[in-house]
């Protein structure tokens, strides 16, 4: 599956193409230390 490839995109392939692990929606846009938290949570749960 390739996530955010339109269909100009095809000559330079671009878009997301991997495995995804896991999707986290929030409704609004988190401040700097709500991302930071998100990002510890899935540097702690996935090795990244």
């Amino acid at each position: 599956m390739i996530i955010g490839k339109g269909p100009k995109d095809n000559a330079n392939n671009r878009g997301w193409n991997g495995r995804i692990l896991e999707v986290i929606y929030f409704n609004t846009a988190l401040t700097n230390a709500e991302r930071d938290q998100v990002m510890d949570y899935l540097q702690g749960k996935w090795g990244i």
